[in-house]
């Protein structure tokens, strides 16, 4: 082949090389730019499918009907801080809750994701710092935020879990997922520019902000916020809102006992928590009570001994109180939520002597036990001779009625420490027992979607849902041997 003929097969080999070069480049590019937008729209769009068991980043239509409703931006939050599979110490999926939360995204344009490592940009911790009134961001949390009201929710594992006291292993194992309640919820919460309050009575000794820390906090996680109020005026208190009364130290004057008895004829909700060292001889605290047929007795209740399941461990001052029947308790009830703990309670009296527009009813009683008196101390938790012994009531409430219509509910508690210990939280149903004593109290109530909770357990496969397809599981294969058998039989010998 002469020298002109190979130049021109040569380029035309370049050609076909650099040509061939080019389409795949540019094909690898059309992949990788297909790619990023399928991704993309997968994650702006939540178009990846939900095949759990228990459909947990799937939506229900409380919650679409909840979202489509919506007027005012909302901002979602993911806050990590390792880089783990699981969303804390919980066995939760941290790209299931992704998931979801792009789910969220993608039901309307108004709600923004956006996921932020808390150990490359640490500011994130005290961002919203002043919404959530202080409350100190964990490293695995999502936070939810409405810039047209500033409010902020920040939600936790704990938020997102529900536990089931396991009997046989003396211990709380998650039971369920309750990520998107809790989710739509916070949403609503924030969204709302009168967020319903507790009011937290102060000016008389009462417990200081670091002792509430807990009991604030999970009033803050049930939907309320609080709020510190003196009586310095009639108008102090507003009766749409319940007020907390923590333990009081010194007593009522005689102008705030007519504010407080006005509070309650308007319909107002008190919740009255002593403890054993709280003092017995406040006069006018101890007359507002008894107008509702409520007091204390002095002394802490101590178990006998004979019931063991009647109080915690080795300490029989510290009671496992036995809920009663009443309309406030029967969720709790029905649920099973009705482990309580209540170390150094004070028993609570209700008078038989009051009027009978006032009704009254036993929240939690003890089991067998004696009341050891307490003046300026303990020296001993033997009963002594002359101490009280019998079943106590440890929560009581009382309504009052005027003309079929309430005018006043007085709930009191002697037990201070099963309201402002976490480890007590964490261990009980305390905070469900505490959302059920604001639900009583009658005040306007954090909105409660009915979303059920997710499985954490998968079902034991049966037979019963599938009997369709285990008969044709059966039948088809008989069905083509007998066919092939009577074909090939009758040519067996050919």
């Amino acid at each position: 082949m002469s020298k002109n003929n190979v130049r021109p097969s040569l380029r035309r080999k370049r050609n076909a090389l650099a040509m061939t070069a080019v389409l795949t480049v540019v094909v690898l590019l059309l992949f990788i730019g297909v790619n990023w937008l399928a991704t993309a729209l997968e994650h702006r769009y939540a178009l990846s499918a939900d095949l759990s068991f228990n459909s947990l980043t799937l939506q229900s239509a409380a919650t679409k009907e909840t979202l489509s409703s919506l007027k005012q931006p909302i901002e979602l939050y993911l806050l990590t801080a390792v880089t783990a599979d699981t969303f804390g110490d919980s066995p939760l999926l941290r790209s299931d809750l992704r998931t979801l939360l792009e789910r969220y995204q993608s039901l309307n344009p108004l709600i923004s994701f956006r996921e932020e490592s808390l150990l490359r940009s640490p500011n994130w911790s005290t961002r919203f710092s002043e919404q959530l009134n202080g409350e100190e961001v964990t490293t695995d949390c999502v936070i939810v935020y409405c810039p047209g009201t500033d409010h902020a929710r920040m939600l936790t594992s704990d938020n997102f879990l529900r536990l089931q006291y396991d009997l046989d292993s003396q211990s709380y194992a998650v039971s369920g997922y309750a990520v998107e309640k809790a989710l739509t919820e916070g949403i609503i919460y924030v969204s709302d520019a009168e967020t319903p309050t507790v009011q937290i009575l102060t000016g008389h000794g009462e417990l200081g902000a670091g002792e509430t820390a807990a009991l604030e906090s999970h009033l803050h996680d049930a939907g309320y916020q609080t709020v510190r109020v003196s009586l310095h005026d009639q108008s102090s208190l507003d009766v749409d809102q319940p007020l907390l009364i923590l333990c009081p130290r010194f007593d009522l004057t005689e102008q705030e006992l007519t504010w407080l008895r006005e509070y309650l004829a308007a319909d107002g909700g008190i919740l009255y928590i002593t403890g054993y060292t709280s003092p017995v001889d406040l006069q006018r605290f101890n007359a507002l009570l008894g107008e509702f047929g409520l007091g204390f007795r002095p002394g802490v209740v101590v178990a006998t001994g004979t019931d063991q399941t009647s109080y915690y461990g080795d300490s029989p001052v510290s009671l496992l109180p036995y809920m009663q029947a009443a309309p406030e308790t029967q969720e709790l009830l029905a649920s099973r939520q009705d482990i309580l703990l209540m170390p150094g309670a004070r028993a609570v009296t209700i008078s038989e002597d009051r009027d009978i527009s006032i009704y009254t009813g036993s929240l939690l009683k003890s089991g067998e036990a004696y009341i050891r008196a307490y003046e300026d101390g303990l020296e001993t938790l033997e009963r002594q001779d002359g101490d009280e012994t019998g079943y106590f009531d440890l929560a009581a409430l009382a309504r009052r009625y005027d003309e079929d219509r309430t005018s006043g509910t007085v709930i009191a508690v002697g037990c201070s420490a099963m309201f402002t210990e976490e480890w007590i939280y964490t261990n009980t149903y305390t905070d469900a027992f505490l959302r059920a004593l604001m639900k009583a109290l009658g005040t306007r109530q954090p909105v409660s979607l009915d979303i059920s909770v997710k499985s954490a357990a998968r079902a034991g496969l049966g037979l019963k849902p599938l009997d369709w397809a285990v008969w044709a599981a059966v039948l088809l294969p008989l069905v083509i041997l007998a066919a092939a058998l009577i074909v090939l039989l009758p040519r067996r010998h050919l």
